[in-house]
């Protein structure tokens, strides 16, 4: 059982407010007739509460305003990032301490909040004003830095160099399926230590777990994000008693939860692709497991980038499989993650791997099984050495040739289809 107000005691809570806001012209008209709103003056920014953590916020009435916009960011260095959004009537508002969306300690927020005038007025809002706030010192601090729409550094820092934690991440909608932080830790990760045991029962489900629980400053660098998702870094502090059959693992803090939500994708160069199917060959190949033969289409394309800089990947999988996988990005963003986790791939810059400069790149180069008689893409998509896919996908589509045709043959290849069998985004990878 969660022990309760553990916290209490142990810290005092300290709130660095400083106003940002400045003056706002009074005028009821901006000289040409349209009426406008000075800017509330805030007079409140306080943290009411740590568990959870709950901000709350006042600001004085402004003469015709019908209601008040205002908006929660994290201060991260120079950066805003977006957290809470609303309007209301009132002249205060406490945020906070909604499941998913949970403020954080140690960690500092912008409060900003304009008047509004009645819907459909000229000039209906007021400028904002703006408040920074800076929550209390966590037992356990989360950090998430280096943020891409697929990667982060996880930073986890307990005040007590001693206690033993657990920590991950996860989407907050899995999270949400719980009702309470309890019940998310019982059934998420006590549910995940006991599923390793329902698969080596020699092992009890405890003892995985305390085998995997931390002390000191943990760093974690994870590649498995997706983009556009909300995260949330979590840590607590755990203590064990095999002895204790009924509680062999009790949970001695809080849930302590970081939010984060991963960025779009976008391209970070303008490199181009001129892609030119130059040859199809039916091979015939021998499953490396299975030793059957089989025959595929070995398509060849020379590309040439508008970038010799660049370096670039070449997919060749079937049309129906980049449509299983959410469609060209959708797909690239899943071979990358495949390939680093099948292949064991740690950094995209390792001879073989990528291509630079014009070059002749094969299906067989890159281990893709092109069907004969199906219709298969070429995707060419540039890479960097931390696998982040850099600039736009360039797709070619092409029927591939079917058996018996005049297209020229060979055998004697032996590939193995192993590990990316099944795998969804790479079901055409030998």
């Amino acid at each position: 059982m969660l022990i309760e107000n553990l916290v209490n005691g142990w810290f005092k809570v300290w709130v660095v407010a400083v106003l940002l806001f400045g003056t706002v012209a009074c005028d009821s008209s901006d000289g040409e007739g349209n009426l406008s709103l000075a800017a509330p003056a805030i007079g409140q920014s306080e943290e009411r509460s740590t568990e959870p953590v709950l901000l709350a916020f006042g600001w004085s009435a402004v003469e015709d305003a019908a209601e008040y916009a205002y908006r929660l960011d994290e201060v991260v260095g120079e950066e805003l990032h977006p957290l809470l959004s609303g309007k209301t009537a009132a002249t205060s508002v406490e945020l906070g301490g909604e499941r998913g969306r949970t403020l954080s300690l140690g960690t500092t927020y912008r409060f900003s909040v304009q008047a509004l005038l009645a819907e459909g007025v000229t000039l209906s809002a007021s400028a904002f004003a703006s408040v920074d706030i800076t929550t209390s010192e966590a037992p356990i601090a989360l950090t998430v830095e280096n943020l891409t729409y697929r990667s982060a550094r996880l930073r986890v820092e307990p005040k007590d160099g001693a206690l033993l934690y657990q920590f991950a991440q996860i989407p907050v909608e899995k999270y949400l399926a719980y009702d309470s932080d309890m019940a998310f830790i019982e059934g998420y990760d006590f549910g995940y230590y006991k599923a390793m045991t329902a698969a080596m029962p020699w092992v009890k489900w405890y003892q995985w777990m305390e085998e995997a629980s931390k002390t000191g400053n943990s760093v974690y660098d994870t590649r498995i994000l997706n983009p556009g998702v909300d995260y949330m870094l979590y840590a607590y502090g755990v203590e064990f008693d095999s002895s204790n059959e009924e509680e062999p693992v009790r949970v001695t803090t809080p849930l302590y939860i970081k939010n984060f939500t991963t960025p779009e994708w976008k391209a970070t160069s303008n490199c181009t692709f001129d892609v030119e199917v130059t040859g199809q060959e039916l091979v015939e190949v021998t499953d490396s497991e299975t030793g059957e033969p089989f025959n595929t289409v070995n398509v060849t394309v020379e590309v040439t980038p508008s970038d010799d800089t660049e370096h670039y990947y070449v997919a060749f999988p079937q049309s129906d499989v980049v449509a299983d996988n959410g469609g060209d990005y959708g797909y690239a963003f899943a071979l990358v993650l495949s390939m680093e986790q099948y292949e064991g791939i740690s950094s995209w810059f390792a001879p073989g791997i990528l291509s630079k400069g014009k070059a002749t790149v094969s299906a067989i180069d890159h281990g893709f099984s092109v069907l004969p008689g199906t219709k298969c893409s070429v995707l060419v998509f540039g890479v960097s050495e931390l696998g982040l896919v850099t600039t736009a996908i360039q797709r070619l589509d092409i029927d591939a040739v079917s058996e018996g045709s005049a297209a020229g043959s060979s055998s004697g290849v032996k590939l193995g289809r192993g590990a990316f069998a099944g795998h969804p985004a790479v079901r055409q990878r030998l």
